[in-house]
């Protein structure tokens, strides 16, 4: 039999309460995409970290690496909270206003598409 197997998840995002009551700064347009292992740039973030869910790739010029971050992505089905995340990756593709989230699989990702009016909060400014 050929079928697509789901695996689930969501139980390593981490949501927290919800999103933040305080941060420094608060954007609602940002537009998000998202990256998974076998796409260029492989397994290891900019930081050289191994990737994972909660890492993010953004514009070093826009959001410092290592900052601490909350994300909500608006769909026709509900908002879909990526929750807290870490700035830990950077990518050719990514300027200004956009971040990639990094999802573990290749299906996952092509699901995703770009998502534009995003909320990201940053709740904690990282150093580099």
């Amino acid at each position: 039999q050929n079928g697509v197997v789901y695996v689930d998840y969501s139980g390593e995002l981490d949501l927290g309460n919800g999103p933040p009551t305080e941060y420094v700064k608060k954007y609602d347009d940002f537009e998000i995409t998202a990256y998974t292992y076998v796409e260029e740039g492989g397994q290891v973030t900019y930081t050289g970290d191994l990737t994972r869910v909660g890492y993010v790739a953004v514009d070093r010029k826009v959001i410092p690496m290592y900052s601490k971050l909350y994300i909500i992505i608006p769909t026709p089905y509900g908002d879909f909270h990526y929750g807290y995340c870490y700035a830990m990756d950077t990518g050719g593709a990514i300027k200004n206003h956009d971040v990639d989230i990094f999802l573990p699989s290749l299906f996952d990702t092509n699901r995703f598409g770009r998502n534009k009016g995003c909320t990201l909060y940053v709740i904690r400014e990282g150093k580099g």
